[in-house]
């Protein structure tokens, strides 16, 4: 121990993990309800630009019925319509693609607690079962030491 890494001594390795499932197991938990809290406050702020944009394409309807009445401005001012509805195009591109991450987040979190409530099932299964042994045995123990259960 201690010396320089050859490089070939292991072809492989393993990952040891702490003592405790259980807390492991809730652990993860933890880390799901965290990622699944920072989704819902992006789908917030989310919702928040949406109801922006319906202000912004109100004042852009109000606007247009100005310039039906001042057709010497309307040139200037359609180009001026076109270049927010070009970054309003931008936006609503950039939040569907907001709105694309956020369901993959959705689905590798569903993904991730349906493995935990499985690894938690199994876990639980097998120490009730470890216990039931246990019992039994410690029954059968008190039964020859002739104590009635």
């Amino acid at each position: 121990m201690g010396g320089e890494a050859t490089g070939g001594e292991y072809a492989d390795f393993e990952i040891i993990r702490g003592g405790d499932l259980q807390e492991e197991t809730f652990e993860r938990m933890d880390y799901a309800g965290k990622v699944l809290h920072s989704m819902d406050m992006k789908l917030d702020q989310s919702l928040q630009l949406q109801h922006a944009m319906l202000g912004k394409q109100d004042q852009s309807l109000k606007l247009q019925h100005t310039m039906l009445d001042k057709q010497d401005q309307m040139l200037e001012k359609q180009d001026r319509m076109l270049d927010k509805q070009d970054q309003s195009l931008q936006l609503q591109h950039m939040m569907l693609e907001k709105q694309d991450q956020s369901l993959q987040i959705g689905i590798e979190t569903k993904e991730e607690i349906t493995g935990l409530r499985k690894d938690t099932g199994k876990y639980l299964d097998d120490e009730f079962k470890e216990i039931k042994k246990e019992l039994a045995s410690i029954k059968g123990a008190l039964a020859r030491a002739g104590i009635q259960v």
